[in-house]
C-alpha cells in the first residue's frame, strides 16, 4: 500500500512540474520603448543613463520590454533635410510596431521629434531627460511631455577647487563649437559671477583642438582648468566630450575640475559630479508611472541633484592635493593599493607554507643531528660497555640460540678456574653443572618460552653462596632470538643484608626514595609547617646557609633578613621570590646559589613552588647540584685545553716558516759578529764602523727575540682574559708568523686594513689563533692555483658602527656546496691531514666573543672567510 502511494505522489510532482510554464514573464503586458540619442548612444554618459534607465524598468515585474534605441549623430550630421530624412526611416521602421513611450534624451532629440515626427509617434507619450533644466530654454517650448532633469553643480565644483588650490588666481574655462557646448557655457558664465570678486576667468571657446592642447600647455601655476563640453571644436570637427578632455588632459599643466561623472577617468581631479547612472534611474521611475496611466504633463517633477563629491586618486597625487583637505564624505576612487592590501590572504598562506617548510627542513636538520650525537653516543656506549664487560665482577656469558658459550668475560673464567678453550662452544649447562639438562629453577628455557628477560635467585651449594641469575634474549627484527645474554651476580652479602632489614626498611625506602632533596612547606605568612629529614642533617652540617636554625614553628622569611652567613644580596633575592609566589605574581622562582661546607664548596638549586591548599603557603625545596657545576667546569677546562693543543699543532704547520723567520736575524747576527771580529783584528780598527756593526746585531737580535716571543704567546697555556686589542696590530703580527711559509709557497697576502678603528674588548690570543687558522687554510686551498694568482687579502673594516669586520680572502679552489653546511663542524675537513676542529674551535672563540662567523665561495674563484666582532660599548663611534 505504501509503495502505490508513493507512485502516485511521484506521478502527480511530475504533472505539475510540466503544468509550470518555462517563462514567467509570457503572460504579462509588453510594453515597447523607443529611445532616441541625439548622438552616439556609446558615449560615456549616455551608456550610464541607459543602464540606469533599463535597470529600474526591468526591476518592475509588472511588464515585459522591449527596447529600441536610435543613434541620430546630431552633431555630426547638422543638416535640415538629414532630419527630415531620418523620421521618415523612423516612420516607416517602426510603422507595424505600436509603441508605448518615447524617450528623448537632451533636447536636440526633442526638438527633432517635434518638428519632423511622424504621426505615428503624435500620441504617444515622451520623457525629454537633461542634464540641468536650465539647457531646455523656455519650458513653455516643451508642450506635452514630462521633463526629467538633473541640476549641474558648477558653482559646488569651483568652490571645492578653490578651496584645495588657496593661491589659485585664474580659472580657465574650456567649452566646444556645438549648439550644447555654447548653452552649457552660457549657464557656467551665470553660475560663476558669484565668484568674480575671488578669481579671474578666461574661456577658451571653440578653439581647434590642436590650439586648445597647446594652450592648455602652457598655463601658470596660480590657475586651475574648469572643462565643461566640447562636441565640436573650432575646425568643425566632432568629438565625444570625454575623448576631447582625455587629448586636453595629456598636456594641461595646472589641474582640471568639472560636473560629470563620466569624466572621472578622463583626466580630472574631480567636482561635484553628477550621476548619469542616477538620472536613467529617475527617468525609469518616471517611465512606470506613465506607463500605469499617469499623464506626462500632470506628473510635477522637481528637479532632483545626484552630484556628490568624487576625486581621482591619481590625479590627486600627481597634483599634491592631501586626501584630509577633501571634503568630508568624498569618492576617491582609483587609488593604488599596495600588493599586501590587494593580496593579503595569498601573502599569509605563502609565508604560513614557508614558514612550516622552514620548521620542518630545521626539524629535519635537528633530528640529523641528533641521530650524529646518538651514533657518536652509541659508538662510545659501546667501548664503554666492552670495558664494563670485561672488568665488571658479575659473571657474564654470551650465548647463541643453542645456548653455546660465545664469550665470557675474565669472572666466569675465574669462577669456573678452566681456561678459555675449555670453556668457549661448550653449552652452559654442562661447564656450569656438568650436565646438559638444565635445573629447574633455571630461568634459561622460561626466557625461550616468553622471549623476554627471566631472572632467579639460586642458592649455590658447591660455592655455599647466593647467585642472582639473568637471562635476556637477544631478537632480531623478527622478533626472533639469535642468542642471550647470561649474567650471574653473587648476591649472597646482600641478601643476607636484605633479609635483616626489609621489613624495617620496606616503608623508608619508598618514602626516601622521593625525598631525595631538602623539603620545606611554608603556610601564607612564610612560617615553616614542616621539613623533612634531609632539610635535618642539612641545616645541622650547615651546608646552606639557607637552612640553617629552620624548624616548624620558625618565620623562614625572618630568617632570611637576619641571616649573617648568606652572601650579600642572596637573602633579599631569595626573600623576594618567595614572596612573588606567595602573592600570585609568579607560578614558580628558581634561583641557584653556592656556599661553603665541611667538605668545600657546594651548589644548591633552589625551587619555590605554590602550596596549593585552601590556606596557601609554598612548598621550597634545595637540590644539590654540585657535580653538575663540577662537570661544567670540567667541561670548559677541556675546551680550553683543546683550543690550547689547536694552536700548538698550528704552530708545528708553521715549524719551517718560522725556523726560516729565526734564521735570518740568526744568520745576519753570526755575520755582524765576524765581520766586528775581523775589525777589530786590525791593528788601528775603525770603531765607529764596529759601532754600526753592534747596532745591527742588537736590532736583529730584537728582531728574533719578538719572532720568539709570539711564538710563546701562542704557544703559552693561560686562563683566556679580555683586554683592549687594536685588531690592526694583531692582524700584523699574524701575518709575521705566516709571511715566510708564503713567500715559500709562491704566495703574496695584501693587506687592506682600516684606518683609526676602535678598540676591542677580548683575549688577544684567541683572537690571533683564529686569524692564523683563516689564515693558513686560505694558503692550503691555493696550492694547486697557478703562482700568478696565488694572492690572500685580508681586511679589516667597521660595520654598522656597531663591530668591526675581519675577512680573509683566496683565489683558491673555493668551497664545495656539500661542504658549505659542514665547515665549521668538529672533525670535518677538507684536508688530508687535517683534524678537522680549526674551524670548529674558531666558530667557538668567536661565538664566545659574541660574534659571528661564515664563509662563502668568491665569484671569480676562491673564498672568504669572514668573522665580526662587537665593540666595547664605550668604544662606539
Amino acid at each position: 500500500m505504501c509503495r502505490k502511494t508513493r507512485s502516485l505522489t511521484l506521478l502527480l510532482a511530475v504533472l505539475l512540474l510540466f503544468a509550470i510554464p518555462d517563462d514567467p514573464s509570457a503572460s504579462l503586458p509588453r510594453k515597447r520603448i523607443l529611445i532616441l540619442f541625439p548622438y552616439e548612444s556609446n558615449t560615456p554618459g549616455f551608456v550610464k543613463f541607459d543602464e540606469g534607465f533599463g535597470y529600474m524598468l526591468r526591476s518592475s515585474e509588472e511588464y515585459e520590454f522591449e527596447f529600441y534605441v536610435e543613434d541620430m549623430d546630431l552633431t555630426r550630421f547638422p543638416d535640415e533635410r538629414y532630419h527630415q530624412r531620418l523620421m521618415e526611416f523612423l516612420h516607416e521602421k517602426y510603422a507595424g510596431i505600436s509603441i508605448d513611450l518615447i524617450v528623448a534624451i537632451q533636447l536636440p532629440s526633442f526638438d527633432l521629434l517635434l518638428k519632423h515626427g511622424p504621426e505615428s509617434f503624435h500620441n504617444v507619450p515622451v520623457i525629454l531627460y537633461s542634464q540641468d533644466r536650465r539647457l531646455l530654454g523656455d519650458p513653455k517650448s516643451i508642450p506635452g511631455a514630462a521633463v526629467v532633469t538633473g541640476q549641474l553643480d558648477i558653482k559646488g565644483t569651483l568652490d571645492v577647487a578653490i578651496r584645495l588650490h588657496p593661491g589659485v588666481d585664474k580659472v580657465f574655462v574650456i567649452s566646444g563649437a556645438s549648439r550644447f557646448d555654447r548653452l552649457l557655457e552660457g549657464i557656467a558664465r551665470e553660475d560663476f559671477r558669484s565668484f568674480e570678486n575671488q578669481v579671474r576667468f578666461q574661456y577658451l571657446s571653440g578653439l581647434p583642438m590642436h590650439e586648445l592642447t597647446r594652450y592648455v600647455s602652457l598655463l601658470p601655476e596660480d590657475s586651475v582648468v574648469f572643462y565643461l563640453s566640447v562636441l565640436r571644436d573650432g575646425n568643425g570637427k566632432a568629438f565625444k566630450s570625454p575623448e576631447a578632455l582625455t587629448l586636453i588632459s595629456k598636456h594641461a599643466s595646472v589641474p582640471i575640475y568639472s560636473v560629470s561623472e563620466t569624466y572621472i577617468d578622463s583626466g580630472i581631479v574631480g567636482g561635484r559630479l553628477i550621476s548619469h547612472l542616477a538620472h536613467g534611474a529617475m527617468a525609469g521611475r518616471v517611465a512606470l508611472r506613465i506607463l500605469a496611466g499617469e499623464e506626462p504633463t500632470d506628473l510635477g517633477l522637481p528637479e532632483e541633484s545626484t552630484s556628490r563629491y568624487i576625486f581621482h586618486a591619481r590625479e590627486l597625487k600627481r597634483w599634491g592635493i592631501l586626501e584630509k583637505n577633501l571634503p568630508p564624505g568624498s569618492d576617491v576612487r582609483y587609488r593604488d593599493y599596495s600588493v599586501w592590501e590587494t593580496h593579503r590572504w595569498q601573502i599569509v598562506w605563502v609565508v604560513s607554507i614557508l614558514i612550516i617548510q622552514t620548521l620542518l627542513i630545521s626539524a629535519l636538520v635537528t633530528s640529523l643531528r641528533r641521530q650524529r650525537r646518538t651514533e657518536r653516543a652509541l659508538k662510545k656506549s659501546a667501548d664503554e660497555w666492552q670495558t664494563t664487560f670485561d672488568s665488571t665482577k658479575d659473571r657474564i656469558m654470551l650465548l647463541d640460540r643453542d645456548f653455546q658459550i660465545l664469550r665470557v668475560n675474565a669472572a666466569v673464567a675465574s669462577s669456573l678456574a678452566l681456561p678459555l678453550d675449555q670453556i668457549l662452544g661448550r653449552h652452559c649447562y654442562s661447564v656450569v653443572h656438568g650436565t646438559n639438562t638444565p635445573p629447574g629453577n633455571c630461568p634459561c628455557a622460561r626466557t625461550v618460552e616468553i622471549k623476554g628477560h627471566e631472572e632467579a635467585i639460586i642458592y649455590e651449594g658447591k660455592w655455599n653462596a647466593w647467585l642472582f641469575v639473568s637471562i635476556d634474549p637477544i631478537l632480531n627484527d623478527g622478533k626472533e632470538i639469535t642468542g642471550f645474554v647470561h649474567t650471574v651476580k653473587d648476591v649472597t652479602d646482600q641478601k643476607r643484608a636484605a633479609e635483616a632489614i626489609e621489613a624495617s626498611e620496606a616503608f623508608n625506602r619508598a618514602v626516601l626514595a622521593s625525598l631525595k632533596n631538602q623539603v620545606a612547606i611554608l603556610d601564607r605568612e612564610g612560617t615553616v609547617l614542616a621539613v623533612n629529614e634531609s632539610w635535618r642533617q642539612s641545616a645541622e652540617q650547615e651546608l646552606s646557609p639557607l637552612l640553617a636554625g629552620l624548624s616548624p614553628g620558625v618565620s623562614y622569611l625572618e630568617v632570611c633578613r637576619q641571616s649573617v652567613h648568606a652572601p650579600a644580596g642572596l637573602a633579599d633575592e631569595v626573600l623576594d621570590g618567595i614572596h612573588s609566589v606567595l602573592d600570585g605574581n609568579r607560578e614558580t622562582f628558581s634561583f641557584e646559589y653556592s656556599c661553603d661546607s665541611p667538605s668545600g664548596p657546594r651548589w644548591f638549586l633552589m625551587k619555590v613552588m605554590p602550596f596549593k591548599t585552601p590556606e596557601g603557603g609554598v612548598v621550597i625545596s634545595h637540590t644539590d647540584i654540585s657535580e653538575r657545576k663540577s662537570a661544567e667546569l670540567e667541561a670548559q677546562l677541556r675546551r680550553e685545553e683543546l683550543t690550547h693543543v689547536t694552536r700548538i699543532v698550528t704552530i708545528g704547520e708553521l715549524a719551517t716558516s718560522l725556523a726560516h723567520e729565526i734564521n735570518q736575524p740568526m744568520t745576519a747576527i753570526l755575520c755582524n759578529a765576524e765581520a766586528a771580529q775581523r775589525f777589530l783584528s786590525r791593528a788601528d780598527p775603525d770603531l765607529d764602523e764596529v759601532r754600526r756593526i753592534l747596532d745591527d746585531i742588537i736590532h736583529d737580535d730584537r728582531r728574533a727575540g719578538e719572532v720568539i716571543r709570539r711564538i710563546r704567546t701562542l704557544v703559552k697555556k693561560e686562563i683566556p682574559r679580555r683586554e683592549a686589542v687594536v685588531i690592526n696590530d694583531a692582524v700584523r703580527e699574524t701575518i709575521t708568523l705566516v709571511r715566510s711559509a708564503c713567500f715559500l709557497e709562491g704566495l703574496s697576502i695584501v693587506e687592506e686594513l682600516g684606518s683609526e678603528l676602535p678598540t676591542l674588548q677580548c683575549d688577544h690570543v684567541q683572537l690571533q689563533q683564529v686569524i692564523l687558522n683563516l689564515l693558513l687554510n686560505s694558503t692550503a686551498a691555493m696550492r694547486e692555483s697557478p703562482p700568478a694568482l696565488r694572492r690572500v687579502v685580508i681586511r679589516t673594516a667597521l660595520q654598522d658602527r656597531r663591530s668591526i669586520l675581519v675577512s680573509v680572502r683566496d683565489s683558491g679552489t673555493g668551497i664545495d656546496k656539500d661542504a658549505m653546511d659542514r665547515l665549521f663542524e668538529p672533525f670535518y675537513t677538507t684536508k688530508a691531514d687535517g683534524l678537522g676542529m680549526g674551524l670548529s674551535i674558531s666558530r667557538s672563540i668567536i661565538k664566545a666573543h659574541g660574534g659571528t662567523i661564515w664563509a662563502e665561495n668568491n665569484e671569480g674563484g676562491g673564498a672568504t672567510f669572514s668573522f665580526t666582532l662587537p665593540l666595547d660599548s664605550g668604544e662606539q663611534p
